[in-house]
């Protein structure tokens, strides 16, 4: 992977970014009584040569969740061993990975954790997936490392006299909980899968973002276009049949083929799309359905060790959460980042587990598609 062809993957700018305009009055609500607790707050990693306990608990449990659950979600996926770098401002850890490369040291030789200087690493870790050696990894952002990113980005958006009585746990425990943090880690866990099982897809993805400045150039005169096609999407998963699922979708794909047609969109610019939506579309689907499936399992029980996390709810806010996100999925059919194709893919991604539930046997293949798929589906 190159810089120019990889874009930086950020969890936590992405929330700043969608959640905080609709955030800020909420919180400010709340400030009388922040003040003193902020004080208490990191400022950033404050022992960056190890890994919290906390932090730990919650790597265990996305992949304690995603062995239970993870085959129902993605035949393959769940099974698949799929190590994990953890990384802050200072070191990367790697967990589950049996025989490291050198240059890593033992952190912790109970848990099978090893570390490693930043400034020693190929390439700088990012949230997507990594080359170790021979092997693909998920890496992500380590969870305290990420609470101070998030405190960043909100103050960079805030006056600084309201830096000190914004309400930041509240925003941690509620708007971003631990239950948030998993389901993004498995996230990624996936562009690790999506690596090692079709590298050749996942390469033509990747090389896809050079034609980036280019599509948002001719996506500026498409936006009533996208809005439409967006809000059909939207009804469609969320339609109360099967056949209006379908006849939705039908309507949704017809407004995707009128705007690109109208507009002459150029054919790598199609493609742009179709391989975003591949890449991180599905890697998003992964995302809610992991979430879903440990709220909606009345067998799974979460790790022991997050009993301590305040910040963990064992699940119980998927609803309001995909709620949420619905929403958030129309307010950025226009707007000018690549996270409208992570949303438009997972949405297809939905329908076709009500339309062709046998579906993701077929993503593998060259020049298939989530619309084509979705098209097959819907019968359009």
């Amino acid at each position: 992977m190159t810089e120019n062809n990889t874009p930086k993957r950020s969890v936590f700018r992405r929330f700043v970014v969608v959640f905080f305009p609709a955030l800020i009055f909420l919180c400010l609500a709340a400030a009388g009584i922040t003040a003193l607790s902020n004080r208490e707050l990191p400022k950033g990693q404050e022992m960056n040569d190890q890994l919290q306990p906390l932090e730990i608990a919650t790597i265990q449990e996305a992949a304690h969740l995603k062995a239970a659950l993870g085959e129902s979600i993605w035949p393959g996926w769940g099974q698949a061993e799929i190590p994990t770098l953890i990384f802050n401002d200072a070191f990367a850890f790697l967990l589950d990975f049996p025989d490291p490369p050198p240059g890593w040291d033992v952190a912790d030789g109970s848990l099978g954790l090893y570390r490693r200087p930043l400034s020693q690493l190929p390439e700088e870790p990012q949230n997507f997936a990594l080359q170790v050696g021979e092997q693909w990894v998920t890496s992500f952002t380590g969870r305290e490392g990420g609470k101070a990113y998030l405190m960043n980005g909100v103050n960079e958006l805030l006056p600084e006299a309201a830096q000190a009585i914004f309400p930041y746990k509240l925003l941690f425990r509620f708007m971003l909980p631990t239950d948030q943090y998993i389901a993004a880690l498995l996230h990624e866990s996936f562009h690790a899968y999506q690596a090692t099982v079709a590298p050749d897809r996942f390469d033509a993805a990747l090389a896809v973002y050079a034609h980036e400045p280019q599509y948002w150039q001719a996506d500026a005169g498409m936006h009533e276009e996208w809005d439409a096609e967006v809000a059909l999407l939207v009804q469609a998963v969320d339609a109360d049949s099967d056949q209006e699922a379908a006849e939705l979708a039908r309507q949704f794909l017809a407004q995707r083929a009128q705007r690109r047609e109208s507009h002459q969109l150029a054919p790598e610019l199609v493609l742009l799309e179709q391989q975003i939506e591949w890449l991180e579309g599905t890697a998003m689907y992964i995302e809610f359905s992991s979430w879903r499936a440990g709220s909606g399992s009345t067998d799974y029980q979460p790790l022991a060790s997050l009993n301590d996390d305040p910040d963990f709810h064992g699940y119980d806010g998927f609803e309001s959460h995909w709620s949420r996100q619905l929403g958030e999925m129309k307010r950025q059919a226009t707007g000018d980042a690549e996270i409208r194709f992570y949303f438009n893919g997972m949405a297809q991604g939905m329908l076709l587990d009500r339309l062709m539930p046998a579906w993701k046997a077929q993503v593998w293949e060259e020049g298939i598609w989530m619309e084509t798929l979705l098209a097959e589906a819907a019968g359009g």
